[in-house]
């Protein structure tokens, strides 16, 4: 039905690439919540080939490997664990590279994240609760900045963003609070024609009310879904989809 969609969070007027996933894979885990997380930013490598991630533990690397094995290059690096001494070193694997992902766990996280910290410049890194933290290095000479889509006054971020339209548009966002959030929120996610009409809405505490923004723990990335009802006779057409936060007095949050 829709013939296109846009995003905008805060005054940020972006494309949407309009993807078949399906979102409802991704509430009920923190393993779920990574895979999809990362698969976004696979989506947004810059380069042809699949972005590396470094794992250093192969009880996480089992986990994540079904999820992530058609989307990333993924290397186990866990030093003198693995046995193998012709098993590539982390300083082999990041050779040539510009960019890389890495989780460090396991009795060798620290290992990885010297390594890596020592030849590279972090760009990113995102905690994800029962899995660990993924970060993101650069190895170029001045790397661009790696910013979140939009930052809310509060110190609440909008990370990133997945959406695909079947007989609605279903939306998955990441967001992550910076600081302690002391005031109940709700998210909001609207369709409008190229009129900047109302055509049809969402608004919900985050996560469909199980993930209130008060009991978010700082720095953790939080996943958020939401499903928008498309009337039946909606004219096939490019459309925006609008993206925000408002408080229990329906103040808009600003950035």
């Amino acid at each position: 039905v829709l013939g296109g969609l846009a995003i905008v969070a805060l005054v940020l007027l972006v494309p949407v690439t309009i993807n078949a996933y399906n979102t409802n894979q991704l509430v009920d885990s923190p393993l779920k919540a990574f895979a999809g997380f990362m698969e976004m930013q696979a989506e947004n490598n810059p380069g042809d080939t699949p972005p590396r991630l470094l794992l250093s533990n192969q009880a996480t690397y089992r986990q994540v490997y079904p999820h992530l094995n058609d989307t990333f290059d993924l290397q186990l690096t866990d030093g003198p664990s693995r046995e193998f001494p012709e098993a590539p070193s982390t300083t082999d694997l990041i050779r040539g590279q510009s960019l890389v992902w890495i989780l460090p766990t396991g009795v060798q996280n620290q290992a990885l994240a010297n390594t890596v910290a020592q030849r590279g410049t972090q760009l990113a890194a995102y905690n994800f609760d029962g899995i660990g933290t993924a970060s993101l290095y650069s190895f170029e000479a001045n790397p661009r900045p790696f910013i979140p889509l939009a930052r809310f006054i509060g110190g609440v971020e909008l990370l990133g963003y997945q959406a695909n339209v079947d007989d609605g548009v279903n939306v998955t966002l990441y967001w992550r609070a910076t600081s302690p959030q002391n005031q109940n929120l709700t998210v909001f996610t609207q369709v409008l024609n190229d009129a900047g009409e109302l055509v049809s809405s969402h608004d919900s505490i985050p996560n469909s009310g199980k993930s209130p923004v008060t009991e978010w723990p700082v720095g953790a990335v939080q996943v958020d879904t939401h499903h928008i009802e498309i009337p039946s006779d909606l004219a096939p057409g490019d459309y925006t989809l609008v993206i925000g936060l408002y408080n229990d007095t329906n103040e808009r949050i600003r950035g």
